[in-house]
């Protein structure tokens, strides 16, 4: 499971002046680094009504960057809001302002933020960083890759900017790109975990799956509680037929974060390859209690659930890939072949003649609508469907 980016970075009132050395209880609370205790220590402050405007902003600020790291975006914004009227001229409010609503997915509004805070500060890297990792989750990667170009430019040893052109080099197919940027990321920071296990994805992405695998190795060892390393091992060593092995890897990512949807769909995928559907289906039931819009999931279970002879089941499951994806061709056709299952080839023709207009190159829809013209007696289109199946297939069975 590839990271879009690093994580957006905060920044930090460097403008303003230093706390005064002697602190009271609720300033100490306020700047602790502990988030919790911070939102309660700045809130006494705020609610004292005795803050200069500086002060203030500083405790506004650490309030809204505790908010911000308890995951309440929205009072984190509020609080951005403030410290930005207080000092519009300021960078920092607008980066992790333009950090909150890059959380959210408001990608265009946290351009805007950062577009101000570059204005304010063109040679502030970690919002040019921040700014890339916005293009990036808009899917603009050439754009992102010119702000990582320029954060590197300005600092070569700005270890996320590597790592992060090296994602949008990935998510471009890059591969070879991608893997030099993050050698110079590793190079960097030789401990930096995410950098090696992301590495190990593109070495998978080209099929190299024995160098992924000693890159998630690495992260592993650097970062014993990484479930996203274990994850992707996981895959790697499916990747290879290695599907207990892989599993071992997929129960512990699930063991580190219950929640972890693509190791519940990964470890789902590796229980069918061998056979245990029943294992499967109640791994992507976990993956789609964990996102009930998650696609691929029922696509999957209702694959499952065909292998079974549970075609109603599986229908279900297509029907719900369908709403969720309604181009995906694969679904058409593979609902097509359970309602062909289930001797319904009228209603299978139909699936097929979907599956065929969202991808006119998919051979194996042209095949089994042969095979339900021919269960159907109209032998001529049958064999003008085995044809174009085989033109696009030569591999196909005759």
């Amino acid at each position: 499971m590839r990271s879009k980016w690093a994580p957006f970075v905060l920044m930090y009132l460097a403008g303003f002046s230093g706390a005064t050395a002697a602190q009271t209880p609720d300033q100490q609370r306020c700047f602790s680094p502990d988030p919790d205790v911070s939102i309660g220590g700045c809130t006494a402050m705020i609610s004292s009504g005795q803050e200069t405007q500086e002060s203030l902003a500083r405790v506004l600020f650490s309030r809204g960057t505790a908010y911000l790291r308890t995951s309440q975006i929205d009072r984190a914004i509020a609080d951005f809001d403030q410290v930005i009227g207080l000092y519009p001229n300021e960078p920092t409010g607008f980066n992790n302002r333009g950090v909150a609503y890059g959380e959210k997915g408001q990608y265009d509004r946290a351009i805007a933020d950062f577009d101000l805070a570059i204005q304010l500060d063109p040679n502030g890297v970690d919002v040019l960083s921040n700014r890339g990792g916005a293009y990036a989750g808009k899917g603009q990667y050439d754009r992102a890759i010119e702000d990582y170009d320029q954060a590197i430019r300005l600092n070569p040893n700005f270890i996320k900017a590597w790592y992060n052109r090296g994602n949008a080099y990935a998510r471009k197919s890059q591969f070879d790109r991608a893997i030099a940027d993050f050698d110079e990321a590793i190079q960097l920071g030789p401990n930096f975990a995410p950098a090696f296990t992301d590495r190990g994805i593109a070495y998978a992405d080209k099929g190299q799956y024995d160098r992924a695998i000693v890159d998630h190795d690495q992260a592993i060892r650097l970062n014993p509680n990484y479930p996203e390393a274990f994850n992707n091992r996981g895959y790697a060593y499916a990747h290879k037929g290695q599907y207990d092995r892989a599993i071992v890897d997929f129960d512990q990512a699930i063991q580190l974060n219950a929640n972890f949807i693509k190791a519940w769909y990964n470890r789902g995928n590796a229980y069918a390859r061998k056979g245990q559907f029943d294992r499967a289906i109640a791994d992507f039931d976990e993956a789609i209690r964990v996102n009930p819009n998650f696609a691929e999931a029922f696509y999957n279970r209702g694959l499952a659930h065909t292998y079974k002879d549970e075609y109603d089941r599986a229908i279900e499951d297509f029907d719900q890939t369908i709403r969720l994806k309604p181009s995906l061709a694969e679904a058409f056709g593979d609902r097509g072949a359970t309602y062909a299952l289930k001797g319904q080839y009228d209603r299978a023709i139909k699936d097929y003649d979907e599956a065929i207009r969202f991808n006119p190159n998919y051979a194996q829809a042209f095949d089994n609508r042969g095979i339900a013209f021919r269960a159907l007696g109209h032998q001529d289109r049958a064999a003008a469907d085995f044809a174009k199946a085989r033109l696009l297939n030569p591999n196909l069975p005759p």
